[in-house]
């Protein structure tokens, strides 16, 4: 029998103490700034100049133009996706523009970055290859990979069909330097999704050609506008490119409800335009419980979003697991059941970008190479790297090959049928392991077609946490039910997992956050002391772990106070 409505039993300890589901609007703010802003508009300096980006109405994106320049600021790029446009303009003069006719939302242009985790690296051999056996699929699908560039590559040749380059100003690269891929995230995603072998390995779709957007600097940060604006050209140019697939393995904290949130709000309408986005969930699983931690844009319901899994480097499916830094749900504020799925996200074997940032800093990471009067350091063509990343890289490929194998496949049809044919058995609750690990073979075998796939949300019910049932809204309630997209509910709970968790605070501001991991042999508190939520970011550098905070060299992330 179909459950039509299932109650995590490891929570009826205390049930969630936040409202019901589905996006809420923030409240204690006008709703045309978002919270964040408005704090810095309330303590900051009025001559400040700051960057944001403005939702508009329809057709008003020349208008807004002119009312930016009358308030002293100058505007960046147009947003078509959100009828609006990036902007520079005076802290004191936010408050006035948010309030004129034709202004939607008013939020700052958040810094993003990659979702690689450094500190994770694992040694030994690369993992098991999923997609080995598939053959060489994906032909005549285009996937848009949103990242740090794709320098050339042997096992690239002749698959980069277009470069664009969205980063205005790098000041860590070299006057003159090329803009492939500074970084060189981008370069081993590519190889992930589509590498050609050169004679060591191949990705998973490598009939399928890429298209290069770079939206990150030489560091691994940008910018949301610049993302947006990616998408926007994806948008645009899906016909010109045969472009059905946008992989964004970056993110930022989620600072407000997804139906405020611009980045959020460009990949709903890339998605509605046909193409499937697939996004990294993070890589904050290691702050307090984990929980609760999911970024943007993998927050939003639509888009499919990827945790990573640790499988050990064995084909023994029994002894996979979630990887320890991969961000778990619920998304904040939504309370979005996420991720959507996992893929293998460790110790990733890929192409390696020579000279990079990554490359200089982690040369041990490099991986082959060797051999009589050759030099390791500088002949390796490959690299080693972990991330959630990397798992959404493996998601984008297996989402080719299903579109090669079907071109009319929707964004939802993709979408469902990955969930459906993960597998199920992993014993973790659904905000860890989401579906369950992806099964390539099993998703091209699989039929069915959706309505739409929103993944579900998670309701304070009674004593425990419901979850909405999905079957009725996805088209099929036999074939899109909760038990058919996650398994069987009896794994869902402490009597099968290993580990559950909820969150107290709502907004997880680090003000009072209480986290609870639940294990089997009872209950263990982690208490976040810090004024708000320090969100884990990498560099180069790496992550140095203090006090059960997160520090780095770069950007440290803290939220709002609570909007509502």
């Amino acid at each position: 029998m179909k459950a039509t409505r299932s109650t995590l039993a490891c929570l009826t300890a205390a049930a969630l103490s936040f409202g019901t589901g589905g996006s809420v609007p923030a409240r204690g703010h006008d709703d045309r700034m978002s919270p964040d802003l408005a704090d810095r508009v309330a303590a900051g300096h009025p001559a400040e100049m700051v960057d944001v980006i403005i939702q508009g109405d329809p057709s008003s994106t020349e208008e807004l133009a002119g009312k930016v320049a009358r308030r002293g600021g100058s505007a960046r790029r147009a947003l078509r996706l959100l009828n609006g446009l990036s902007a520079r303009l005076p802290l004191s003069e936010i408050a006035s523009l948010a309030a004129e006719p034709g202004v939607r939302r008013v939020s700052p242009d958040r810094p993003v970055v990659s979702t690689m985790d450094v500190a994770a690296q694992a040694a030994g051999a690369g993992w098991t290859r999923a997609w080995d056996g598939l053959g060489p699929g994906g032909s005549g699908i285009g996937v848009a990979v949103i990242d740090s560039g794709i320098a050339p590559h042997l096992d690239l040749l002749g698959v980069v069909v277009e470069r664009v380059d969205f980063v205005d100003q790098d000041p860590g690269r070299a006057q003159g330097a090329p803009t492939f891929d500074p970084y060189g995230h981008g370069t081993h995603v590519a190889g992930i999704v589509a590498g050609r072998s050169s004679g060591r390995l191949g990705g998973v779709a490598p009939g399928a050609h890429l298209v290069s957007l770079r939206v990150l600097d030489s560091q691994g940060r940008g910018h949301s506008s610049d993302v947006i604006a990616a998408l926007d050209w994806c948008v645009d140019n899906a016909a010109a490119h045969g472009l059905r697939v946008l992989n964004l393995s970056l993110g930022q904290p989620v600072a407000e409800p997804v139906e405020f949130d611009p980045l959020a709000q460009a990949v709903e309408r890339a998605w509605r335009a046909g193409l499937v986005v697939v996004a990294s969930a993070g890589n904050a699983g290691r702050l307090g419980s984990g929980y609760g931690t999911i970024s943007s844009p993998g927050n939003h319901p639509l888009v499919i979003t990827v945790g990573a899994l640790d499988d050990r480097r064995s084909a023994d499916p029994r002894d996979d697991d979630v990887a320890a830094f991969s961000s778990r749900g619920p998304s904040r504020f939504d309370l979005t059941v996420k991720p959507d799925l996992l893929a293998p996200g460790v110790a990733v074997v890929s192409l390696r970008a020579p000279h990079s940032t990554l490359d200089r800093a982690l040369p041990e990471a490099r991986v082959g190479g060797e051999g009589p009067g050759r030099s390791a350091a500088f002949e390796a063509g490959y690299f080693r790297l972990s991330g959630s990343s990397m798992a959404a890289a493996v998601a984008s490929g297996v989402a080719a090959l299903m579109l090669g194998a079907d071109p009319t496949l929707s964004p939802d049809d993709v979408k469902a049928r990955l969930m459906a044919t993960a597998r199920h058995d992993l014993a973790r609750d659904l905000y860890s392991r989401g579906s369950g690990p992806l099964d390539a073979a099993a998703a091209l075998a699989a039929a069915g077609r959706a309505r739409q796939a929103s993944s579900p949300v998670s309701q304070s019910h009674g004593d425990g946490v419901a979850i909405e049932e999905t079957g009725a809204a996805w088209g099929d309630p036999q074939r899109w039910s909760l038990e058919d997209l996650y398994g069987d509910p009896a794994l869902w709970g402490e009597e099968a997992a290993a580990t559950a968790g909820f969150f107290e605070d709502p907004c997880m501001t680090g003000e009072g956050v209480v986290w609870q991991t639940m294990t089997g042999s009872g209950v263990v508190w982690q208490t976040m002391a810090a004024e708000g939520v320090v969100w884990q970011t990498l560099t180069g550098a790496g992550v140095v772990w203090q006090s059960g905070v997160v520090w780095q060299s770069g950007v440290v992330w803290q939220t709002s106070s609570c909007p509502f």
